[in-house]
Parts: C-alpha cells; structure tokens; sequence
C-alpha cells in the first residue's frame, strides 16, 4: 500500500472517530464553517486547502472574510496554504468534550510532504487550533521552516492554539518581509526542532527585524530554542519557557525588552564549555539573559537602525532623529529560573563544562553602574584542573547612560513542576550524548 492510501485510510479512521456534525461547508455572514468531510460523509484531504481555494467571486474577490474549523476534526493540508489575504482561521474554544481541531501538514497529491503550513504575504489571525507538523503517517514537514511572512508591515496573531513542529529542520516562524508585529496569547508551544543530536535546532523565531512581538500567559514545552527574539520590542509576561537545548531569548536586537512574571526552567541546559567561553566577545558563559555588545556602540545602533540602515527602518522612541543606548529598555522584573538535578548533574560529569546563570558578569555590570564606564571580570579556563578559575581580568567599557535598565525580584527556586515521563532526564542524556560526541570528534 503507497504512502498516499496508508494516509487516506488513517484519516478514515480518526475522522469517522470524531463527531462530524455537518457534510459540507455553511456560510454564516462573513464566516465560512468548513466540513471535513465530502457531501457523502467521506473524510475530505485538502479540505480547507479547498475552502479557501474556492471561496472567490468570479472577479476574484473573497466572499468571507472567517474560515472557522469543526472542534474534533482534522484537516490534513494537500499544499501550502498561500495568505495573500487577510487569512483568518478560528475555531471555539475547546471544553472537556471538544478538543481543538488539527491543521495537519499533509501529502500533496503525487504522494510529497506539504512542508509549510502557511506563505503569509498580509495580516494573519489564528484561534483555538491545533496546529501540527506532523503527518498522520508519522512523517512530517520536512523543511527548514513552517510559516513565512513575506512582506512588511503585518501583524501575526495566535491565541489558545496548540502548536507543534517536532520535525522541523530549524523553526516555526520565519519574517523576511520585517518589520511585523506578532502577538501570541494564551498559546502553547511544544515538541520544536529536533529533539535528539543537535543543539542548534528547533527556534520558535528565525528572524531578527520584527517590529514588536508580544508573548502573554504561554508555555514553550521542550524546545531548541529562540521562543522569542530579534523584535525592535519585545514584552513577555506571565509565561513558562520548559526545557531547551541553547537560549530561550535571543535578546541581540532589542531596543525595548520586558520581561515579567516569567519562569525559566531548565532553559540553555547545554551550558557553555571552556573552549566555546573563550570565543564569546565578553569571554564569559551566556547566562539566560544575555546581551550582546553591538547594542551599546552608537555607530553600530544607526548602521542597523538609522535611515538607509540594514534594516530600512528608523526605530526611534523618543522622536529626536536619532537611536541612542539611553533611550532602550531592559526589564525584568518577578522571574523565576532553575534547573533541576539531571541537568546539574550533567553539568559536573565534564570537568570543562560551567553552570548556566541568570546573567553573567558583563550583562550584570549593564544594571549595577548604568552612568558607565562599567567593568567587569573575564576569567580563564583550563580543562586540566578541578578550579575551573585560573585568573581574572577586569575588563572596562565606555558607553551612554543606561536609564532604563532595571532588576526586580528575580527568584532562583524549584517550581515544583512535575518531572513529566523523564523529559528532565532526556534532557540531560541529550546534552551528554553531544558532549560527549564533540569530543570524540565525531560532531
């Protein structure tokens, strides 16, 4: 039996499980309700591809303007969905009875992997879906990322979906078009990238010049890394970032950064070794919240951010013309990190391997002397000894007045969050395995 029949009979069966309350699409004002089944009661693959196909004048103009899913069904997509519209899917919000319904990646018609789920080239809205990289079959979207936006200027919303991308080859979102917004509530984000032999590999963001992203009461749950990043401003609150390989934020290209109410469990478990400290700029492990020097050379801000800059935009909070390091904002205030027993554990079986902090010297001195200069202490390594600390050198830098940059109630204690089927313990053969293959000289 081909991939193709494997697929169509799987879907059989879990859509005749469901509880299909109607065999054809109902149009209700501006909302297309769309079945997953044929008229006859057949599971229909490609049915929302078609829906939306479909749902044009004979001028080409769109007739509604919802798509809304049936709670309990799958919709298994045939081909990328192409957004060149305001694409907005919604579905009601699941209960005990009614779990979300599934927009697959799916096979195309000649038996290939669909391999996005969505090419966005204008506003993007997303409610109360599950939205999976996984085929029915096991497979799974096969390329290096699952969504694009292609041009600027938009806003991307998800709120109370499920999202999955266990078989990514990198991430979730991807933004060359720039300078959108995303605005994600209420969410979950799961299983991202690889889960084995890699450190580099499951990002939720790939870019680095949206305009504002903003992350409220979610959960990222065993992810590579990046759940956010490279956004002009960045705000995220009441959120849990569980289990990832290498950097939860990606904090390089901020201008104004809040983060809040927030809890880091064993986030960048991977840590740093001696050899990859001693190739930092500021020689120091990266800590979760981690700065990069280019943010505090003027000449850098108005390359990346001034008129004509790489970006093509001008970031300017307080309108004088200019971007300034005294106009950004880094804030965090009544955040939780730790990390539990396996992945300490992990850490002392290598002798060259340090301990990941919640902020390491050089971001430190960004917040205790903010007039500058500011200095702070570079150390030396050697795999050979047991005290890890050879010498020290202050270091000193010259920069603008910090004025916004603030620490408040940051908390270093075990959330009680239950050790789910292991995945402490996985994590941490994760991180040995590679470790242990980096030095073998196999990675």
């Amino acid at each position: 039996m081909n991939k193709k029949l494997v697929l169509s009979a799987i879907v059989m069966i879990l859509l005749f499980g469901s509880s299909i309350l109607f065999a054809q699409n109902v149009s209700k004002g501006d909302t297309l309700i769309v079945s997953p089944v044929d008229e006859s009661g057949a599971p229909l693959l490609g049915a929302l591809n078609m829906a939306i196909h479909g749902d044009t004048t004979a001028a080409g103009e769109r007739v509604h303007k919802v798509y809304k899913l049936q709670r309990g069904a799958q919709y298994i997509l045939t081909e990328v969905i192409q957004g060149d519209f305001p694409l907005v899917i919604v579905a009601d919000a699941p209960d005990e009875n009614n779990r979300p319904p599934v927009i697959r990646c799916g096979l195309t018609p000649d038996g290939g992997n669909v391999n996005h789920w969505w090419q966005l080239y204008d506003d993007a809205t997303f409610k109360n879906l599950w939205i999976s990289g996984i085929n029915l079959d096991g497979t799974g979207g096969i390329s290096w990322i699952m969504q694009t936006a292609n041009v600027p200027g938009k806003t991307m919303t998800y709120e109370g979906c499920v999202v999955e991308a266990p078989l990514t080859n990198w991430a979730v979102f991807n933004d060359p078009g720039g300078r959108n917004d995303y605005i994600i509530r209420d969410c979950v984000f799961m299983n991202i990238g690889n889960p084995t032999g890699t450190t580099w590999n499951g990002a939720l963001f790939h870019s680095s010049n949206m305009d504002t992203v903003l992350i409220e009461n979610s959960t990222f749950y065993k992810f590579g890394c990046f759940a956010a990043r490279g956004a002009f401003h960045l705000e995220i609150n009441h959120c849990s970032f569980i289990g990832s390989m290498v950097h939860p934020i990606d904090s390089h290209n901020q201008i104004k950064e809040i983060i809040k109410n927030s809890l880091f469990l064993n986030c960048h478990a991977f840590s740093d070794d001696f050899d990859e400290i001693k190739r930092h700029f500021d020689q120091e492990v990266k800590g979760l919240m981690n700065y990069a020097e280019i943010q505090w050379d003027p000449q850098a801000l108005d390359s990346l951010y001034g008129p004509g800059g790489v970006y093509g935009y001008q970031y300017d909070p307080n309108g004088d013309g200019d971007l300034t390091a005294d106009e950004m904002i880094w804030e965090l205030k009544n955040n939780n990190w730790f990390y539990t027993q396996p992945v300490v554990d992990y850490w002392n079986q290598f002798d060259n391997v340090v301990a990941n902090p919640w902020m390491n010297n050089y971001n430190k001195a960004m917040f205790e002397n903010q007039e500058g200069p500011w200095s702070w202490t570079v150390w030396s390594y050697e795999r050979d000894t047991a005290d890890v600390i050879i010498d020290s050198t202050q270091v000193t830098v010259d920069h603008q007045p910090f004025q916004f940059f603030v620490e408040e109630n940051t908390m270093n204690v075990d959330p009680g969050i239950i050790n789910m089927n292991g995945t402490d313990e996985l994590l941490a053969q994760n991180c040995i395995n590679i470790r242990t293959e980096w030095a073998g000289g196999t990675v």
